[in-house]
């Protein structure tokens, strides 16, 4: 993985990170965050990260978010 692909990627990682820890979690439980990063056989990668925390609002995107975070991690990610 070159370094084009790795800063964007650790930015995206920290974000999803501190998003779970800010909000995944209500009043202190404690939880579990995942992530897995998978090299396919074309070259491409899968990036999975989650938690088993509260959810995430069907109802909030990234286009009716006011969430700086929630926007970064859109625009930090691609597929091809």
């Amino acid at each position: 993985m070159g370094i084009d692909t790795a800063i964007p990627l650790g930015l995206l990682i920290n974000e999803a990170v501190t998003n779970a820890l800010k909000y995944g979690f209500a009043d202190d439980q404690e939880g579990e965050i995942y992530i897995a990063l998978k090299k396919e056989i074309d070259k491409h990668y899968v990036l999975n990260i989650g938690d088993n925390g509260i959810g995430f609002p069907d109802t909030i995107n990234h286009k009716n978010s006011k969430s700086l975070g929630l926007k970064l991690i859109h625009n930090l990610t691609r597929t091809t």
